[in-house]
């Protein structure tokens, strides 16, 4: 026997459509954040996506030379502010430690720092929609500078906590070759830390550009207009 399917009152549809366009009026017309929290509705709703993003994205690089883990908060910055970037990065390690990475929590400040940064970047006109020479070449500087700041902020962590390895096969090996060479254990530990955060912030910073050049600009938070 066939069903015959109820046909939805048209007045049902029309008050999705105007609840939807409601919504995205004010994510449009919220002002770009500066140097603080962004609380519009699509700046509190990204956080918990972008944590996702982060974990999702480190999950996925475990076996690769990479870290990836701070995607989402790159993205968070460039797209919705700076302070929302940090906040993102600091909650997404708490989120580790509390479900199932013990040692996460130390390292929130590596991620925090990493989101606050690109976010800066972006509300300096560093980070463009433009895919020229010119923004290829600052997305790469942005690159160096934010492995900097990784370097910097890890390398203390992973000699206190790992007597100055990472946990990356890799990476440690490199630290390992240091060591053998006759260097001491923090600017060995600091060297091939820089070498794999490189590596790994220009290949994610990229990916990070890439999909903000995708993002319309009425959800870009960052973008002075």
């Amino acid at each position: 026997m066939r069903v015959r399917a109820r046909l939805v009152p048209s007045k049902y549809y029309y008050q999705l459509d105007r609840t939807l366009g409601t919504l995205l009026k004010k994510m449009a017309e919220t002002k770009p954040s500066r140097l603080k929290i962004e609380f519009s509705t699509f700046g509190i709703a990204m956080i918990p996506l972008m944590i996702g993003i982060n974990i999702a994205s480190s999950y996925l690089a475990s076996g690769t030379p990479i870290w990836a883990d701070t995607l989402g908060s790159m993205l968070t910055g460039i797209i919705i502010g700076p302070i929302n970037g940090l906040v993102v990065g600091i909650l997404t390690n708490v989120f580790k430690w509390v479900t199932f990475d013990p040692f996460a929590l130390p390292y929130a400040i590596v991620n925090a720092a990493i989101g606050l940064i690109a976010g800066v970047c972006a509300l300096l006109g560093f980070v463009r929609k433009e895919r020229s020479p010119a923004q290829i070449g600052r997305t790469l500087a942005i690159s160096v500078v934010l492995a900097v700041v990784a370097t910097l902020t890890s390398t203390p962590l992973n000699v206190y906590l790992w007597g100055g390895s990472t946990g990356k096969v890799w990476v440690d090996a490199i630290f390992a070759a240091f060591l053998a060479g006759g260097w001491q254990v923090f600017p060995a530990s600091m060297a091939a830390e820089f070498i794999s955060d490189i590596t790994d912030k220009i290949i994610t910073f990229f990916i990070a550009w890439l999909i903000y050049t995708r993002v319309p600009v009425q959800f870009v938070k960052t973008t002075r207009r």
